[in-house]
Parts: structure tokens; sequence; C-alpha cells
């Protein structure tokens, strides 16, 4: 039986989500398209066609080459969490100065409360 779209994805699913100021995406990537850019959602994720074939890492590389660029934030500052080898990926971009999506808002939410230094155990 096959279900339709709707009925696959989760009501609270989300293409993106906050963790403080830095900012989980889930992305689809289509390589080897003619141009690179978000291309919509699809189900639970942002679609983002890239002109980089899939061989050696050049899709990863341009993926985050493309996320910095957009999002207003050093190469450094793009981490793909999961899905190196897939399409399907989970991408995390710490404090973006900009999001490029309408959903995300226009600037990044402010974190409130005060802020906790982590300390290590030994």
């Amino acid at each position: 039986m096959i279900w339709p779209a709707e009925a696959r994805v989760h009501p609270l699913m989300s293409p993106y989500r906050w963790h403080g100021t830095t900012l989980e995406l889930r992305l689809r990537v289509v390589p080897r398209s003619a141009k690179t850019e978000f291309a919509g959602t699809l189900e639970d994720c942002y679609r983002v066609r890239l002109v980089a074939p899939p061989v050696e890492g050049r899709a990863n590389a341009c993926l985050a080459e493309f996320l910095a660029k957009a999002f207003g934030v050093p190469r450094s500052a793009v981490e793909i969490l999961a899905g190196e080898h897939s399409r399907t990926k989970r991408v995390l971009i710490r404090k973006p100065s900009r999001a490029p999506l309408p959903e995300l808002g226009s600037t990044p939410p402010v974190p409130t409360g005060p802020l906790r230094a982590r300390t290590a155990i030994g």
C-alpha cells in the first residue's frame, strides 16, 4: 500500500530546528543540477539543487559553500551531521546572520536566560 505524502510526515516534523543560535536543517540534495539553489520543500526537508556531482565529496563541499554563503557564515560554521554519503542530510549552521528561507524568519531567535559555561568532569 502506498501512503500519501501527508500521511508519511509526522505533523510535528519540520525541515528546520533551532538549538539556541544554531540552526539544524534537514535537506534532500539533488546533485548534477543546472544551478545551485534552494528548490522548495519535500515532505519534511528542504530540497537543494547542486551543480556538483556526488563524487569524492564534491557535492558535500558545494553544499557547505552554498549554505555558508546563503546564511552569511564562514564555511567552518557549516557542519554535516548525518548523511555524508546520502542525498538526505542533516546540517548544522552556527550563528547564521541571515535567513534565506522565509519560514525561518528574518533573523535568528535571541537566546533568553543566562548562558551557563560547561565544566569538564574529570
